[in-house]
């Protein structure tokens, strides 16, 4: 049967044998499309063909599962009823295999993992496993019981903590921190004293997050303007010209600062045109005005950045008290959690994932045996992943981890769960870390018009490093422009919500962009113009 058209994007991801590759696939460029072809590639009759059941795809929800499975099914169907007589009983076999083919979520991946190898794993094969609402007031129980125990016992962690927070607002937080044990190693605390944490702080403040502050003013549109115009006009007046210079040599990224607080004073007093003969010693009165205005930015930046600078040490040291009881507090709650759930039989999902990541880790002999029964990993939106689940995915390539055994799919700039503890940049590291030909992209989209992209690419294009513009499919703009519409859920979008005592908060903002949003979809769908 004749094959699916492909774009070169998409025929190379598809059909590129021997190294793994890594995916980059810009929103509506048929990633899912070249998901399934690339999974359907493996089954085609020869010599080469893979068993169904060496291939593992991971997706981030079960219905994005569940609409590989369908989609693949489809393809078979095709393939079955335009294949040749000798390949009936190979596609007739690969679809009766297809609703037991792995295609599933991390989690239920991780899961088959456990139950396969609970003795390894020191787990009762028979676990259950808790939804996340159900998880939620587990965990509530068990920083209830918790807090309810120390305060009886006269706690000197709790009574301090509740005394500052109140009682439901110290079990929230300690929930709160409790669920962050996936990525807590609770031992290393245990003699970390205020002292020592606050002068971690102190250094790390400096280090850190200073420089990050320096940034932000060098690297903010109003820096980049004013290097733009001092590079391309200068000012014929003496004063003015030193002033320019300054300011020209403490935005540049290589000068380094050795007083932040005095260079940005500097930076501040030189970044003004007052005393500077005015507009006559520019150029233009256009270039004036740009540069005065920019300048004015740019101070406001500054002065913004110099109020964070300061540090207050007797809140860092009361910060660092309540954080080393909050530690311990944390670490009762997680413990308790831990019972509770070992009483029921059951594990949460971060549970599958770190039970999962210890198994592969810790067991030579279980890992070597997995990974051989599988030929080809394939993990979608790699974006949403977190370096837990990235672990499990070098433990099951290993050795073939560059070779031809792994082929995930993400795109940077669609993460959306950080509050997940997904991290991007896992799926950056990941791709940097395999052979150059395996790092493909698909940039063709098929589902917006030129105007719309060129907005996107635009938007992105400066806040991405190494973007790759989207391109259409179609060159023809359809639909008149402007194409793009803002609603700015702002303080004071609407007065009567604003008093001296009042004003909205963030969720009802985002209750307020929400409405609006779907009164304008609906008035779009009214309207005849197509």
């Amino acid at each position: 049967m004749s094959q699916p058209k492909y774009t070169e994007q998409q025929a190379a991801a598809i059909e590129t044998g021997g190294v793994s590759i890594a995916l980059s696939a810009g929103a509506g460029c048929g990633k899912t499309f070249v998901l399934t072809q690339r999974f359907l590639r493996q089954l085609e009759p020869g010599p080469d063909t893979a068993d169904l059941g060496t291939l593992v795809a991971i997706t981030f929800t079960d219905r994005a599962a569940r609409e590989m499975r369908d989609r693949v099914r489809e393809s078979c169907q095709l393939r079955l009823q335009h294949c040749e007589h000798h390949e009936v009983e190979h596609w007739l076999t690969v679809l009766r295999g297809l609703d037991a083919a792995r295609i599933s979520t991390i989690h239920s991946f991780c899961t088959s993992l456990l139950r396969a190898n609970a003795v390894e794993a020191r787990l009762d094969p028979g676990f259950s496993v808790l939804e996340p609402a159900l998880a939620d007031t587990l965990m509530q129980t068990a920083s209830e019981t918790v807090i309810h125990k120390l305060l009886i016992q006269d706690d000197p962690d709790v009574v301090p903590f509740v005394l500052k927070f109140g009682l439901e607002r110290t079990r929230d937080l300690m929930s709160q921190m409790a669920r962050q044990r996936f990525r807590m190693d609770w031992s290393i605390w245990e003699d970390v004293t205020p002292e020592v944490l606050a002068e971690d702080w102190r250094r790390r403040w400096v280090t850190e997050f200073v420089p990050k502050l320096i940034d932000e003013v060098r690297t903010s549109p109003a820096g980049r303007t004013v290097l733009e115009m001092l590079s391309e006009h200068r000012p014929q007046h003496p004063e003015m010209e030193r002033r320019c210079d300054l300011v020209v040599e403490k935005l540049e990224l290589e000068h380094k600062w050795s007083d932040p607080l005095l260079e940005l004073t500097n930076l501040r007093e030189a970044a003004k045109v007052q005393g500077g003969g005015g507009k006559s010693v520019w150029p233009s009165e256009d270039v004036f005005e740009i540069v005065k205005d920019s300048l004015s930015s740019l101070r406001a930046d500054i002065d913004r950045v110099v109020k964070q600078l300061p540090v207050v040490e007797e809140d860092l040291q009361l910060s660092a008290e309540f954080a080393c009881r909050g530690l311990r507090l944390a670490r009762h709650v997680s413990e308790n959690y831990d019972t509770l759930k070992r009483q029921a039989g059951t594990l949460d999902f971060d549970d599958l994932l770190l039970r999962a990541r210890d198994l592969l880790r810790d067991h030579r002999d279980v890992r070597q045996r997995f990974a051989l029964g599988i030929r080809l990993l394939m993990v979608d939106e790699f974006q949403d992943t977190d370096p837990v689940q990235a672990e499990i995915v070098r433990s099951l390539c290993g050795e073939a981890l560059r070779h031809g055994k792994l082929f995930f799919v993400g795109d940077a700039k669609q993460s959306i769960y950080r509050f997940r503890r997904a991290d991007p940049q896992v799926f950056r590291t990941l791709r940097e870390e395999l052979p150059s030909q395996g790092q493909m992209s698909l940039t063709r989209n098929f589902r917006s018009q030129p105007a719309m992209l060129q907005f996107v690419n635009v938007l992105f294009g400066a806040e991405f490093e190494r973007y790759e513009p989207l391109e259409p499919f179609r060159n023809e703009q359809l639909s008149p422009i402007p194409v793009i519409e803002f609603l700015f859920a702002t303080h004071d979008a609407e007065k009567s919500d604003v008093t001296d005592d009042h004003k909205p908060r963030a969720e009802e903002l985002r209750r307020r962009e929400a409405d609006w949003m779907a009164r304008r979809i609906v008035e779009l769908l009214a309207d005849a113009t197509p």
